[in-house]
């Protein structure tokens, strides 16, 4: 805490699909100051979200398929 009673960090996120950066700053009387940056970068196939990104995509083909087909069928039985 500073003189006035207030906290004087700042923590700021950068949330990306597949990374988080990260600031912490110290706010000081000419304005903040930085004092240490980062980022975290996930593999590919590090999060969940992958497999049932995958998962969902094939469910999507399978339908458009389906539907494709049905479609056809039906052109052809007129």
């Amino acid at each position: 805490m500073n003189a006035t009673g207030k906290r004087d960090l700042i923590f700021s996120y950068d949330v990306g699909h597949s990374s988080i950066g990260w600031n912490v700053l110290r706010e000081t009387a000419t304005g903040p100051e930085e004092i240490a940056l980062g980022t975290v970068i996930f593999e590919a196939d590090g999060c969940l979200a992958s497999k049932r990104r995958t998962y969902r995509r094939m469910r999507r083909t399978i339908r458009s398929r389906r539907q494709r087909v049905e479609s056809i069928e039906k052109l052809f039985a007129q």
